[in-house]
């Protein structure tokens, strides 16, 4: 595969996994520009720990961010070449002391997640996230056989998600965000091995529960 890079881009890999069963784990990935050299120190990896550490249950453990430079091909690729860095945390994450109070009911298993999309200003399609060991029993419903539906839109709404970023300070790296490390959307195609638009223009949307399928990776 030919080299593709992403000028001054990068990706950061937060880790997660279960606590009872460590070797349950999975990841949610953000990609970001900088115009210098990434170090970690920066502010986005100060301020996306908490937010990160918001996006699950107790039950879970954020184990680490691995920052990687955003490339395609060559001898060291994303995901699966070596990181510029790894920031270790293996802290416990706290969903209900920024989402509220939790629902009744066990946490639900990595099956059901909340999906939230980058929405931005430009072409393309919106960049998925899927967040695993958020949601308890009583948060969803379902029928046999038919979709997964968020119930308790109380707690997670468009607004407490939306407070949830300026808590933690992730709207620096949103749309009018004055940190020097942006978040984006990187338009890349698998199929023919090209890159297309980076847009850093985004915002969080939160758009309910859904199923997890196994090739998701985040």
């Amino acid at each position: 595969m030919a080299l593709v890079t992403a000028p001054n881009t990068y990706e950061i890999i937060c880790e997660y996994e279960n606590a009872a069963n460590p070797t349950i784990t999975w990841r949610n990935t953000y990609a970001y520009q900088k115009m210098s050299t990434p170090d970690p120190s920066d502010d986005i990896f100060t301020n996306l720990f908490p937010f990160a550490s918001a996006m699950a249950q107790p039950d879970c453990n954020l184990v680490q961010f691995r920052v990687y430079k955003w490339v395609r091909g060559g001898p060291n690729p994303y995901p699966n070449g070596l990181p510029l860095f790894v920031i270790e945390h293996n802290s416990a994450c706290n969903a209900p002391t920024l989402w509220g109070s939790a629902a009744a009911g066990d946490p639900l298993p990595g099956s059901c997640v909340l999906r939230m999309d980058r929405i931005h200003g430009g072409q393309g399609k919106p960049g998925h996230l899927f967040y695993r060991g958020l949601l308890h029993e009583g948060d969803v419903a379902s029928v046999s056989g038919g979709p997964i539906v968020l119930t308790n839109t109380a707690t997670y709404s468009q607004t407490h998600l939306d407070g949830i970023v300026a808590t933690t300070h992730m709207d620096n790296h949103l749309a009018g965000g004055l940190s020097a490390s942006q978040l984006c959307i990187v338009q890349y195609s698998d199929k023919h091995n090209t890159l297309g638009s980076i847009n850093n223009q985004i915002n969080f949307t939160l758009i309910g529960a859904t199923q997890n399928k196994k090739t998701r990776k985040r």
